[in-house]
């Protein structure tokens, strides 16, 4: 790694939680992450206000995903079964933090799920976000999300541009294809073919050697950038969280469309 790269290490990265059983394996991975970063690892259980608000309605129905049985939604008792996964995440985080060696701390953020997780990739270097695509008013399973991970040759996929945390980005990514033997996809993110043709130049002097698949996109928007990676059956999504505005409409897309974890490296 060069000394510009170890200069610019990660000190703190964060994990969007929702409680569920399957996140342990990613933050496992955080956690070794963060030790070989000598990074803080925070973990952030988001509850999202909307699901709240839906609970309150007279009509809202809660479906068993084994039974398929229904019945009525009650705010009281979602609201204790939020605090209960709260409290089983925090366990999570502090039983792989501890295993890895690292500091970590834990907090509940209430609110827009995409409002939140905008403020969590603002403060924090890195920014891990499970899979959180919607399904039928539920977010996907998140043990769904794991096997993608855990089976096959699921590629780790690093979108680049022209910002400053392109290359922190494509050095995580390529960390994590080389430690998970995984192959390694680059999408290109340009306003011209020849733009694109630099940006694969200076990819690949970061890659120093490291193969890789390149991809080329001409000023996608949010939706078209993350079509394409669902169409590689990316196993982890890193990408810069950069102020342009592609990045940010992407950031807010996560929730609604990405089917596999995501890193966002500042």
């Amino acid at each position: 790694m060069s000394t510009a790269t170890e200069k610019r290490r990660a000190r703190r990265i964060t994990v969007a939680l929702r409680g569920e059983a399957a996140e342990a394996q990613l933050l496992g991975w955080a956690a070794r992450f963060a030790r070989e970063t000598a990074s803080e690892l925070a973990g952030i259980f988001l509850e999202d206000i909307d699901l709240l608000h839906l609970a309150e309605l007279p009509l809202a129905i809660e479906i068993c995903r084994t039974t398929s049985v229904r019945r009525p939604v009650q705010a009281g008792e979602l609201s204790r079964q939020l605090a209960s996964q709260a409290s089983a995440a925090e366990q999570v985080l502090a039983r792989a933090a501890e295993e890895a060696g690292v500091a970590w701390s834990f907090s509940v953020a209430r609110g827009a799920v995409t409002a939140l997780l905008v403020k969590a990739v603002a403060e924090a270097d890195v920014t891990l976000v499970p899979a959180m695509r919607r399904v039928l008013w539920a977010y996907e399973d998140a043990a769904a999300q794991a096997r993608r991970w855990r089976e096959g040759r699921a590629p780790v996929v690093v979108v680049f541009d022209r910002s400053a945390a392109a290359r922190r980005a494509l050095e995580v990514g390529r960390r994590l294809a080389e430690t998970e033997k995984r192959p390694l996809s680059v999408i290109l993110t340009a306003a011209s073919t020849q733009g694109g043709e630099r940006l694969r130049a200076r990819a690949e002097e970061t890659l120093g050697g490291q193969p890789a698949r390149f991809h080329t996109l001409i000023r996608p928007d949010a939706a078209a950038l993350l079509d394409t990676v669902r169409e590689q059956h990316t196993g982890m999504l890193v990408m810069p969280a950069s102020a342009s505005a592609l990045m940010i409409d992407t950031v807010h897309a996560l929730q609604g469309r990405l089917d596999c974890a995501a890193l966002l490296v500042r």
